[in-house]
């Protein structure tokens, strides 16, 4: 840790820091209790009260539910088995089992005494390597251990039905992205107003830019009672600077960080050569300041 705080030179970042610190002791009992429920969810357990535990959609969340407890416990029995893997494929497995402890370990301290647990998604190294160590672990009872064959074919059999809709899942994800998704909006409409380079906060600037294909390249600040300031975390300095043959520099804000640059009277404000707003398929409005010279 004290490595990398000398690798980053200084350079923080508040949305990372609010994840790295502990929560209330008070706090912990609800983040266990909260831990089965996110684990099933994470792997797709749907919510679907009153429906028929024979319906075609409860079979779906009975194949999820099967699913993450075999990926709960297929670990845990490839640790009782650590003695028994010989050459160098239990060597391969015996490296699978510690770096699937290691994952698990540093993450659930992080979520049961940390904040990791306001989202389920964190969980999702977890889920990486306990299928990964779960499927090595059932190849191993396959091909080295007559007396598990069965028990461990049996085992497949939900997890190739739980694989297979997954893939069907994703199938019927929806093509329209264009249309729907707010980042894709807001790129096509920037890129309709002529601007290709600009700033915006941490959950646009990245995403335009990578929808734009670096058409628009849209650099990460953060907006506060201080202002509009560089987001140094994970990003160039050089970013920041007079770009060659740039016209202009836009600043993408959406309504709340609008108003606290109001309610500042920030002069960034006046310094805007023209201004616009976005609305998305949602409703929701943005501010665009155009300025004729860089704003840093």
């Amino acid at each position: 840790m004290k490595l990398g705080n000398l690798w980053a030179n200084g350079v923080a970042g508040a949305y990372a820091d609010n994840y790295s610190n502990w929560t209330a002791q008070e706090t912990w009992t609800e983040h266990f209790q909260k831990l089965p429920l996110a684990w099933m969810t994470l792997l797709g357990l749907e919510d679907i009260p009153d429906k028929k535990l024979m319906s075609g959609e409860s079979i779906m969340n009975l194949i999820r539910i099967i699913t993450a407890l075999i990926l709960a416990v297929l670990p845990v029995a490839a640790t009782c088995c650590y003695a028994k893997y010989r050459g160098q494929s239990g060597r391969q497995m015996r490296i699978l089992l510690w770096a699937h402890w290691t994952v698990t370990g540093l993450i659930l301290v992080g979520y049961f005494c940390g904040a990791l647990s306001v989202a389920n998604w964190r969980l999702s190294p977890i889920v990486c390597t306990a299928f990964i160590v779960s499927m090595a672990f059932l190849r191993w009872a396959i091909t080295k251990q007559k007396t598990m064959q069965r028990a461990a074919g049996v085992l497949c059999v939900p997890l190739a039905c739980f694989c297979l809709l997954s893939a069907c899942n994703v199938l019927l994800l929806p093509t329209n992205a264009e249309e729907v998704n707010v980042q894709y909006q807001l790129t096509n409409m920037l890129e309709k107003q002529g601007l290709t380079y600009g700033y915006a906060t941490f959950w646009h600037a990245n995403a335009i830019t990578v929808i734009s294909g670096d058409k628009l390249k849209v650099r990460n600040v953060s907006v506060n009672e201080n202002g509009v300031q560089k987001a140094t975390y994970q990003t160039d300095s050089r970013w920041y600077e007079d770009q060659p043959e740039q016209k202009n520099y836009f600043l993408l804000l959406n309504n709340a960080e609008y108003q606290k640059l109001d309610e500042r009277k920030d002069p960034l404000l006046n310094q805007a050569e023209r201004s616009f707003v976005l609305t998305d398929s949602n409703g929701t409005t943005y501010q665009v300041l155009v300025f004729a010279k860089n704003i840093f």
